[in-house]
């Protein structure tokens, strides 16, 4: 029955209706907010205490305009007012020019030292006030107290009433409820509301609260850029250190303590001193076990919440946007059947823009688990609706999408640290869970990757995929999926049409092997030696492939110098290629650990330098795993000495072939 009049009501305000304004024929919503119709025909209609979030309370009495109905006429708030079917609206008659001047003589006597009231006088043509000058800055909009009511904890209120009402807190007293979120300052039109903040000190409604300040640990710090990326206000900044190598720096000053260049860093470089990250045990039944990551906007952990669905946890982040791949791939593998990350109306808070973050890691993370075999779906991010129910509201509807994990077995609690490497070994473990079937068809259709059939040949991705989704903000130019498909394209010109298997991390693992019986497989790798023998299979690095038969391909001499590492030329598949191959003695950085050591980070500077006074353009690399440390100490925004870019030797036989094709069209 419920449904049936939701149903009804959404077709009633479907419901067009014809309205005249100013003079001209429009069309409408039954019912809909006169203000809305104006904005949508670029009306301008003053306001103060209008928000499109917050439903409309007629408080200041600007937004005035003129109805007639049925011959007879009146004045009314354009925000509340409801349309319907032969109505007539006048926004600018002399009645509501009038209207309009009084209100801002009024607001003018009240706050006459507020910028924004001085604007609307300009505006209106209002020099000076009749009445009696006041020295306020607070004109009863009620914005402060509708959006803390709506959206987060109800710490102030009007108090008392009639000549006497203020906007205040309750006897008086620093609010307890108050989060520090700062939507009450931030949406305040005449900044009545005071907002102090000194260091790691924010101080609001007489309380003073202590920031969790992000800071950079200098010397594991990659100088990649990534925070600045991540910050919406862009508050990192990549600097080169006196007598000490490039690191990000974080004005301890202007911090907002949101944690979103943390989730971001895939160094692990960044800290903050409260330890807000620790997760909770998933307790209840299989199947309803459910990890939930909000900030304190969402008052799930008061009390006076309505209750949860039972095995629902809550981690109280300073902001939700602050979540990583890390940490939600640890919930999953820790025995969560799901996770919802919760934002909270995020154009009221100080931190607008911090959500943005977390939204791609959640999509990020969701095609991961379908990758490894929990199945997509299992974490979500959700904006909840307004009011004090209505986060609780959409933990209960997320629980009841939630089925259970098919994982068995759990990763030990403590046995994930927050990083990128982090979330990258709790991968490593979920793709070697037996009970897990690995799927990557979806990710390969979303690249336009064939897959591999048993009995064909196969282009072992092992991590490529995971890599690809996690670090896809990082690698920009460098998406390891055009990377395989350069690689089918070579194979495809020996006469091997191969797809692509899609499975474990490691290029050889058995069960991998397995699923693909009687297929002869190929891998990007080219430093894990001539041949790996896996499960029977042979798997043949595509570097000794382009070593041995590259001469085949009658590719054309390179215009570019190529760097690489003594002995690498022939083994990394350069053989039988006309161009320069310049030799670095440097040795190379291997491994797929991108929080690295500042000895490690130095080698990596040496080797591009080493490589661009050689006079080289590209740094070959040994495969994808190193492919990604390289590309990050050189993505766009680091802090680079060298401008060389460094390539799979697969890359560069790749647009040779292309540069062929073109030859010979």
């Amino acid at each position: 029955m419920k449904k049936k009049v939701n149903k009804t009501l959404s077709a009633v305000a479907e419901t067009l209706v014809t309205i005249t304004l100013d003079g001209r024929e429009v069309r409408a919503r039954y019912r809909e907010p006169v203000l809305d119709v104006t904005r949508r025909y670029d009306i301008y209609i003053p306001t103060l205490c209008h928000h499109d979030a917050l439903e409309p309370a007629a408080a200041c009495r600007l937004c005035v305009v003129e109805v007639v109905r049925n011959g007879r006429s009146k004045i009314v708030t354009a925000c509340n007012f409801p349309v319907e079917e032969g109505l007539e609206i006048r926004t600018s008659t002399e009645r509501v020019r009038r209207s309009r001047r009084m209100t801002i003589e009024s607001l003018l006597a009240r706050c006459g030292e507020v910028p924004e009231i001085q604007r609307l006088a300009r505006e209106h043509g209002v020099e000076r006030s009749r009445f009696t000058a006041q020295d306020d800055t607070c004109i009863l909009c009620t914005l402060c107290t509708r959006v803390c009511d709506s959206y987060v904890t109800s710490a102030i209120a009007t108090i008392e009433r009639g000549a006497k009402k203020y906007i205040g807190t309750f006897g008086g007293d620093p609010p307890e409820e108050c989060v520090a979120c700062g939507a009450c300052a931030e949406i305040c039109p005449t900044d009545h509301i005071k907002v102090q903040r000194e260091g790691s000190s924010y101080r609001i409604w007489d309380r003073e609260f202590e920031l969790s300040l992000c800071e950079v640990v200098a010397d594991s710090c990659r100088a990649c850029g990534a925070c600045e990326a991540a910050c919406p206000w862009s508050i990192p900044r990549v600097v080169l250190r006196k007598g000490a190598a490039a690191a990000a720096w974080i004005d301890p000053e202007i911090c907002k303590a949101c944690g979103v260049c943390l989730a971001a860093c895939p160094a692990d470089s960044i800290r903050q001193p409260r330890d807000l990250r620790r997760l909770p045990r998933p307790e209840g039944k299989a199947g309803g076990r459910l990890l939930v990551i909000a900030c304190a906007r969402s008052k799930l952990s008061s009390p006076l919440t309505p209750e949860l669905p039972e095995g629902a946890r809550v981690l109280e982040l300073s902001c939700s946007g602050a979540a990583s791949h890390a940490m939600l791939l640890a919930a999953l593998a820790q025995g969560f059947d799901g996770v919802l990350v919760l934002g909270r109306h995020e154009a009221s808070c100080r931190l607008d823009g911090a959500e943005s973050q977390v939204k791609r890691v959640v999509q990020q993370v969701d095609e991961l688990a379908g990758l490894v075999g929990l199945g997509a779906g299992r974490v979500a991010f959700r904006d909840p609706a307004a009011g004090s129910r209505g986060p609780a509201e959409e933990v209960h509807r997320f629980a009841k999408e939630l089925s259970r994990s098919p994982l068995e077995s759990a990763l030990a609690e403590d046995a994930w640290d927050d990083s990128l490497d982090g979330a990258l070994e709790t991968l490593r473990w979920l793709s070697g869970r037996t009970e897990l079937m690995p799927s990557g068809e979806a990710w390969l259709a979303a690249h336009g990757l064939p897959p591999a059939r048993p009995g064909q040949p196969a282009l072992l991705a092992a991590a490529v995929p995971y890599l690809d989704i996690a670090l896809t903000e990082w690698l920009g130019a460098d998406s390891l999926a055009g990377r395989l498909r350069e690689a089918l394209e070579l194979l495809a010109a020996f006469g091997i049409e191969a797809g692509v298997a899609v499975g474990g991390f490691r290029a050889g693992e058995p069960r991998l092997i397995a699923h693909f019986p009687g297929s002869a497989f190929f891998s990007l790798c080219g430093g894990c030696g001539d041949r790996v023998e896996a499960a029977g299979g042979v798997v043949t690095p595509m570097a000794q492939l382009l070593a041995e038969r590259g001469a085949e391909l009658g590719l054309p001499a390179r215009t570019l110098a190529v760097a690489a590492g003594p002995q690498e030329a022939q083994r990394m598949g350069l053989a039988g290629f006309d161009g320069d191959v310049v030799e670095v003695t440097t040795p190379a950085v291997q491994g797929m650990r991108l929080a690295i050591t500042s000895e490690e980070r130095r080698l990596i500077e040496a080797r591009f330098l080493e490589a661009e006074r050689a006079g080289a353009a590209v740094l070959l690399t040994s495969g994808p795993a190193q492919l990604v440390q390289y590309a990050l100490a050189c993505r766009e925004g680091s802090w680079r000495q060298a401008h060389v870019r460094p390539l799979l030797a697969t890359t560069i036989a790749a647009a040779g072939l292309a540069a062929k094709g073109q030859e010979q069209t």
